[in-house]
């Protein structure tokens, strides 16, 4: 039943909620150490905001569908790439893993 997801100025450094709500309208995980988050649960278009800025390690944000991810949610680092399938890191990102 999760519909929101607020979890900003943490020290989170992954996210996964791809087996939660088909519900979920708002996810804002700003001004964490997150490498890597995954929201790809069938339903990302539903997703009114997604909100991912001040993550200086985030490569990988897995979502349902990455075209329309990049039209839809403009909020996240110029790194952090979306993606409907397995996620590449940078080497230097694996290395520090």
């Amino acid at each position: 039943a999760l519909r929101t997801l607020s979890c900003n100025n943490n020290l989170l450094t992954d996210l996964d909620i791809s087996g939660n709500s088909s519900n979920m309208t708002f996810i804002s995980c700003k001004n964490n150490r997150l490498m890597t988050a995954n929201v790809q649960n069938g339903k990302n278009t539903y997703l009114l905001y997604e909100d991912f800025r001040n993550n200086p390690d985030l490569y990988c944000i897995k979502v349902d569908d990455a075209a329309y991810a990049y039209t839809s949610f403009a909020y996240k680092d110029p790194q952090a790439v979306y993606y409907s399938t397995t996620c590449v890191l940078p080497i230097e990102q694996i290395e520090n893993q």
